[in-house]
């Protein structure tokens, strides 16, 4: 037996718009440490099975009763939750694992002598149904803000070493300003020098024709 229930929550996109990622909730036999058990089955999307597991454990003690665990299972034995199977107790195992992108959570509920199914206990399979979607919303929307969080501190990282790369280049272009500063200075400085140049040839010229002139003279 296999029925399947969808709900959305919100998530926010990595782009402009919000994304609604569903939930899905089904009815199925799974293996259990007491055996093959109907059980509600829960896949939260896109997240990660230590953060949904530390919110399911804050789940499960919201039930009541004496919460232990073992061998990727976890029971509880005479849980009693006023706004649960009105008031009367029961026992419940829960497995949680990785399944690809998603976490995939089943709870099997025994209570007393039946476990809970949707056609023997349609009141009570709705009521339960509707407390784990609640923290099935609330565990992916966790899973979402601490992506959100590790995207922000790549973020703030890619931001820093911008404004490393900002500070590089306005030192790189001050390097250049200054170098065609000096570079203005210095054609400046060969201009007068190029003068000073032509000045010394004809004082050089003057002066090779005066060492001609002596030598040309005779004296008699």
């Amino acid at each position: 037996m296999k029925h399947i229930f969808s709900v959305l929550f919100v998530a926010m996109s990595f782009g402009l718009a919000a994304q609604k990622k569903e939930v899905k909730i089904s009815e199925e036999n799974y293996n259990f440490s007491v055996g093959s058990k109907n059980a509600i089955v829960i896949t939260v999307p896109d997240s990660k099975k230590e953060v949904v597991e530390k919110e399911l454990k804050n789940e499960i003690k919201s039930w009541g009763g004496k919460m232990t665990s073992g061998k990727g299972e976890y029971s509880t034995l005479q849980s009693a939750n006023k706004k649960l199977f009105e008031g009367k107790t029961f026992d419940t195992y829960t497995r949680i694992f990785q399944d690809g992108q998603d976490v995939k959570i089943a709870v099997a509920t025994d209570l007393g002598g039946a476990f809970l199914n949707s056609n023997q206990h349609p009141s009570q399979f709705n009521e339960f149904k509707e407390k784990l979607y609640a923290f099935a919303v609330q565990a992916g929307n966790e899973a979402l803000a601490l992506d959100v969080k590790a995207e922000e501190k790549i973020l703030k990282t890619q931001e820093k070493e911008l404004k490393a790369f900002e500070k590089q280049d306005a030192s790189y272009k001050k390097e250049i300003d200054n170098y065609k500063k000096k570079i203005d200075e210095n054609e400046k400085k060969i201009k007068d020098n190029e003068v000073n140049i032509s000045k010394k040839k004809e004082e050089i010229s003057k002066q090779q024709d005066k060492i001609k002139g002596i030598k040309s003279t005779k004296v008699k």
